[in-house]
């Protein structure tokens, strides 16, 4: 299909062609946009989610951003080990306390807990993504988490 695209392109001077054969570059850029603003916890990647559906298909836009999801969530996690634990406990001491206290309680099915805590509205995924390096959620749990929520939506 993608040489059909770029015969297309050579020949045609709409965006859908011209986007049509420019598909990686266009991923490249979806998934560099959407980890930076899943790493700086920036809301509006739901309109790249629905851009990535609808350029490249279901299952392809769903693999593209579930990985960049989970890669982005991951880096929040990373960035607040390394430098937001000051400013998460400063603003939600009490929350990240309560937070503490429900995974030790849960500590031997941690997994479940994180699904399900991204599923319902319970926690912000935000909260979620900066507290759990700073409760002690393993970043194999985190992640996984991260990639069956993409998944449940």
């Amino acid at each position: 299909m993608w040489m059909w695209c770029l015969y297309e392109a050579a020949n045609c001077r709409s965006a859908l062609c011209l986007l049509c054969a420019m598909q990686k570059t266009v991923a490249m850029g979806i998934l560099l946009l959407y980890s930076i603003m899943q790493t700086f916890a920036i809301p509006g990647t739901i309109s790249l989610s629905l851009l990535a559906g609808a350029l490249y298909g279901s299952t392809r836009g769903f693999l593209l951003v579930a990985a960049v999801s989970t890669v982005g969530a991951c880096s929040c996690y990373g960035m607040s080990c390394l430098l937001w634990r000051p400013i998460a406990r400063a603003l939600w001491a009490d929350r990240i306390e309560g937070f503490r206290s429900e995974v030790a309680k849960r500590r031997h099915d941690l997994l479940s807990y994180i699904i399900f805590l991204r599923v319902t509205p319970m926690l912000p995924n935000v909260f979620i993504n900066v507290a759990s390096p700073i409760v002690g959620v393993p970043l194999l749990d985190f992640a996984l988490g991260e990639w069956s929520h993409c998944s449940v939506y």
